[in-house]
């Protein structure tokens, strides 16, 4: 799933094709080499070999925000509370290298938010139409990233297989 830049990620996957005989495949070297290719802070965790054509589709994404102490009010607390309560939710978005904007209902797409401490963790809906994105749930709570006490985590993603 594509990932904003300063947002930090746990449990990605990522799905190589190769025109090659799985019993040819060294998994433990391709493995090691790979990983000497990955910036700091990148490792790989698992490596398999799976003869499919199926390939998997994210179905949702769960984000979480760690807000900084004096920032988490009350009225962030309503704020959140109040956002599911709309039946939709607009907001402008540029789609193109162009500045081309169009106006997106982002209801659809968003699960659920949680307030858990002093981070918000908020639940999005991924479809074909497309999901809310991190600047725009940004907005939606009315925070900037100087409020936040830790980049934005893409803590899970759900998968589907065809």
């Amino acid at each position: 799933m594509p990932r904003s830049v300063g947002l930090e990620v746990d449990e990605d996957i990522l799905c190589i094709r190769m025109e090659t005989e799985a019993s040819l495949l060294d998994v433990e070297d391709f493995k090691a080499r790979f990983s000497s290719q990955l910036p700091d802070g990148c490792e790989v965790i698992n490596a398999n070999v799976a003869q499919t054509n199926s390939a998997a589709r994210p179905i949702g994404a769960t984000y979480l925000l760690e807000v900084q102490p004096d920032c988490f009010d009350e009225n962030l607390k309503n704020r959140v509370g109040s956002i599911l309560e709309q039946d939709s939710i607009n907001v402008r978005r540029k789609i193109d290298e162009k500045g081309t904007i169009r106006e997106v209902d982002v209801r659809p797409y968003l699960g659920a938010i949680n307030v858990k401490g002093a981070c918000i963790e908020v639940q999005c809906i991924v479809s074909p139409q497309g999901s809310i994105r991190v600047d725009e749930i940004l907005k939606l709570l009315e925070l900037d990233v100087m409020k936040l006490s830790a980049p934005v985590r893409r803590i899970k993603i759900n998968w589907q297989t065809n």
